[in-house]
């Protein structure tokens, strides 16, 4: 358990520093929401996104993965849930590039 917190947390931290490396690149709000039509509905400050986001992911990554310790633990895909968080940090990272740069 503790091997897969620590390495699925290192893997959301590791969205920082891409988002980090792209900062000045990155504009000071970035897009987070779209409407049906593909315009931006809802941004964010950069600190916001490139801080915020993948520290929540880590907080997450560690919560999933105790309740899946707790609650779930002999279902077929607990050991796939505990990646859930560190793969959607990464998709999210690249969203966020794709959708700003």
């Amino acid at each position: 358990m503790k091997r897969q917190i620590v390495l699925g947390s290192l893997v959301c931290l590791a969205v920082m520093v891409v988002l980090l490396l792209c900062w000045n690149w990155l504009p000071e709000r970035i897009p987070v929401e779209y409407n049906a039509r593909g315009d931006v509905s809802a941004t964010l400050p950069k600190p916001a996104v490139v801080f915020g986001m993948p520290v929540l992911c880590c907080l997450l990554n560690v919560l999933v993965i105790c309740q899946i310790q707790t609650r779930i633990r002999w279902s077929v895909f607990s050991p796939y849930l505990g990646w859930m968080m560190p793969v959607l940090a990464v998709v999210f990272c690249g969203m966020i590039l794709i959708g700003s740069l």
